[in-house]
């Protein structure tokens, strides 16, 4: 192993432990060491987006793809940053390239499906997440976006299977699965769809777990998923 990939994987440990400050001085030790080490741009941008410094983000990851064409985990992840500065185009169009240089990357395709939905293309949205969970049936995030697209075109039998496929998600895991975003949009799909004993139970376990949301649940409008 190299100096340059020891304070890589340094970084690495740090990222894995938290601690994102650290995790970003190791990775700039190791880009002074090599500075073609790409993976280590990409990690770094990471650390970056995590603590809110989207642009810089943008820079090293841009940096990441200029020294390997084909770092998909770099494509995806310049995606998500231009997704949170308000870039959506600029995300749909390397978010394609991630999924075009490795078709088997699930988180791509959610991220991918996340920029056709804000650009509102719901028909290749919806093909995307499909995707992703098709490549990862875990993923729970994935089945959660696609509850969220079913509920909003009306696709009520749909949207309430993939809410009840996170909560299950969640129990396989080994936790609770009681997650109450979920259990509040299971509620607005319920209801939606006339069956009001299931919507109320959904309703009162989502504020059992997340108090605040009894005021989401009696002063917005039905059809208001929470993203």
């Amino acid at each position: 192993m190299t100096e340059a990939q020891t304070y890589f994987e340094l970084g690495n440990s740090s990222y894995s432990g938290g601690d994102y400050d650290q995790a970003a001085k190791s990775y700039r030790k190791a880009l002074d060491i090599d500075s073609n080490l790409a993976e280590a741009y990409n990690n770094l941008g990471i650390t970056y987006r995590l603590q809110g410094d989207y642009w810089r983000a943008i820079t090293v990851f841009l940096k990441a793809i200029e020294i390997n064409p084909r770092l998909d985990p770099a494509f995806d992840n310049l995606g998500v940053a231009y997704l949170q500065v308000g870039l959506s185009g600029n995300a749909l169009a390397v978010l394609e390239r991630a999924v075009e240089i490795n078709p088997r990357n699930p988180r791509a395709f959610n991220n991918l499906g996340t920029a056709y939905d804000e650009m509102g293309d719901t028909e290749r949205a919806i093909d995307a997440y499909q995707s992703a969970c098709e490549l990862d049936p875990g993923m729970k995030e994935a089945h959660y976006n696609l509850g969220l697209v079913y509920g909003i075109i009306g696709a009520l039998d749909l949207s309430i299977r993939e809410f009840k496929r996170v909560l299950t998600l969640g129990l396989s895991e080994g936790s609770s699965g009681e997650d109450a975003d979920t259990r509040y949009n299971l509620a607005l799909s319920y209801r939606r769809k006339g069956e009001y004993s299931k919507s109320r139970e959904e309703f009162r376990m989502a504020i059992k777990l997340n108090p605040e949301l009894a005021k989401v649940c009696y002063h917005k409008e039905e059809n208001q998923m929470l993203t």
